[in-house]
């Protein structure tokens, strides 16, 4: 499988594609923000609203283009729940861009983790752990690591103030990973005009004990936050007899409808997924065993980007 080249903007679905017609730049403007997103606040010029029951729009300058790309690649690749990409595009050349998906019904798997039972949590793990499964059997076809249709590591953790490809990547190799997050570690103190002792250890040892790493898709952002689940009735008990006992025998459960915030996607290490899911947890919760539960845990790797997100003050 060959990296596809991203879509041309403006983007758009032909009207038999679509669920009706795509919202106008009216309707996003005066719509509700953030009534959707976890991360109020978070969003400076955008935001992300719902518009007639059927489109999620997201907007904004930290909008990026991967994301749109990245879902057009888990709908041809992937049997998994994600939002169907309708349109993508900006309504200025140097303008925020915007992306208009479809709307999945169910609510944040945050905002009901604490009150769910083992069993509930160990069903929505037995249902994300194929989802997972599927994501890591695709490898790109050559050494690359980096966005879903090429270019740098659309991580954070990446990020530079100005272009600086040693740590923005593509790299080739899960050694080269480890490598630029320790450059990136030397820049940040120097920046301050400081030196740290940590800094320096991941200078000498960082790239060796990040490599030997295959590559796999990865979401890159596995939270609670980006799990859409619905609350159903499950089927009664075939123990149950007559009406009466068959209602008072109902019981509930959780399903799986989404995962979604793919902005981060791309090919990384093996190891991305699982470490960078428990390292950036900042809640007192079990969901890192949860994750334990949903894709291969990978310790050693953990506890070295745990330090690196926190020597970059990501955590």
């Amino acid at each position: 499988m060959a990296l596809k080249a991203p879509v041309k903007l403006p983007y758009s679905r032909t009207a038999a594609e679509l669920p009706g017609p795509l919202p106008t730049l009216d309707e996003i403007r005066g719509a509700s923000r953030s009534e959707l997103s976890p991360r109020r606040g978070a969003w400076g010029d955008g935001g992300m609203c719902l518009i007639r029951g059927i489109y999620v729009v997201k907007f904004g300058s930290t909008v990026t283009e991967n994301e749109g790309n990245a879902l057009l690649f888990v709908e041809k690749h992937l049997d998994i729940s994600a939002p169907r990409l309708y349109a993508m595009y900006r309504d200025r050349p140097s303008g925020p861009l915007y992306l208009v998906m479809e709307y999945i019904q169910g609510v944040h798997l945050e905002s009901l983790w604490d009150s769910l039972s083992g069993e509930a949590k160990s069903s929505i793990a037995t249902q994300l752990r194929p989802m997972f499964a599927q994501m890591r059997s695709f490898s790109p076809p050559h050494d690359f690591i980096g966005g879903v249709c090429g270019g740098s590591i659309p991580d954070p953790v990446f990020e530079t103030e100005r272009p600086n490809a040693s740590i923005n990547g593509p790299f080739k190799t899960a050694e080269e990973v480890g490598a630029a997050l320790a450059l990136a570690s030397q820049r940040n103190w120097e920046r301050i005009g400081r030196r740290w002792w940590v800094s320096d250890f991941f200078s000498r040892h960082l790239a060796a004990a990040l490599k030997d790493h295959g590559v796999n898709f990865t979401h890159g952002d596995v939270h609670m936050r980006n799990i859409l689940v619905e609350k159903v009735l499950a089927e009664p008990s075939s123990e149950s007899a007559g009406v009466e006992a068959a209602e008072a025998n109902q019981r509930w459960s959780y399903q799986v409808r989404g995962i979604v915030d793919w902005e981060s996607a791309g090919w990384y290490p093996a190891y991305w997924e699982y470490a960078s899911a428990v390292a950036r947890f900042q809640s007192g919760s079990d969901w890192p065993e949860t994750v334990d539960g949903i894709m291969k845990p990978y310790p050693l790797e953990l506890s070295m980007i745990l330090l690196v997100l926190q020597d970059l003050q990501f955590i």
